[in-house]
């Protein structure tokens, strides 16, 4: 079994800019870590009275080496019209920022050139709490974070079937040997350039019986909650 991993997330800081492309908006976030291969990301945030969006970084199993490293996410979202302002919240505050362009069409062409890419970042509403999940970062490391849990690398488990990817991880290991787990089941889903994408997606809590005391006599697993949820998918750049 692997070690715990003690890293947390926390809020990062960044610089910011927010562009329009019709009715979409492009949320850009630029900066510096303090160290190389740090994840950084933008999620919605969850009290929208404060803020629109979060920048959070996760730092690296080894920080040891203090090299200044760039950073550049992306993320995207519908917008009225007349919405000229993005509240982007991190570890200095929270900051307005300000929306570049119009939300007029753009010219029509006799060609539309749409760049599809498969979503590779999930949020998602649980009973209440947040579930978010990037499939990769630049250095190919998953992460999930439900509520104000974080699982990152080895600590969640990666399925591709034929319904969609199965994201499992471990909530809790009880001392009889029960292992109590979660399982998230995404869509494939395209979308279009940075836009997102409304999706719906299953969370799955299951048990599997422990051997502390002999196996068990039964079926080792069971479901102890199936929940269809709802979200937005969308393709970040990281």
């Amino acid at each position: 079994m692997d070690a715990r991993d003690e890293r947390q997330a926390t809020l990062g800081i960044g610089n910011y800019r927010a562009r329009r492309v019709g009715d979409i908006i492009v949320l850009h976030a630029s900066g510096d870590t303090p160290t190389p291969n740090y994840k950084s990301w933008l999620r919605r945030a969850p009290n929208k009275e404060l803020a629109d969006y979060e920048l959070w970084w996760l730092p690296p199993a080894d920080t040891s080496l203090e090299l200044s490293t760039p950073f550049s996410v992306n993320i995207s979202f519908r917008a009225e019209p007349d919405a000229d302002r993005v509240r982007v919240r991190d570890a200095a505050g929270v900051h307005d920022v300000g929306v570049e362009g119009t939300a007029e069409p753009a010219a029509p062409t006799t060609t539309a050139l749409v760049y599809l890419h498969h979503a590779n970042q999930f949020d998602l509403r649980y009973r209440g709490k947040d579930i978010s999940f990037t499939q990769a970062n630049i250095a190919g490391d998953p992460l999930l974070t439900y509520d104000q849990r974080y699982f990152y690398g080895r600590q969640i488990e990666l399925q591709d079937t034929a319904i969609g990817e199965l994201v499992t991880v471990t909530l809790e290991e009880r001392p009889n040997g029960d292992r109590w787990r979660m399982t998230v089941v995404l869509p494939r889903t395209w979308v279009s350039g940075y836009e997102s994408s409304l999706v719906e997606a299953l969370v799955i809590e299951s048990v599997t019986r422990g051997l502390v005391e002999g196996p068990p006599a039964g079926q080792e697993l069971e479901l102890e909650r199936v929940t269809q949820v709802g979200g937005h998918a969308t393709f970040v750049v990281s």
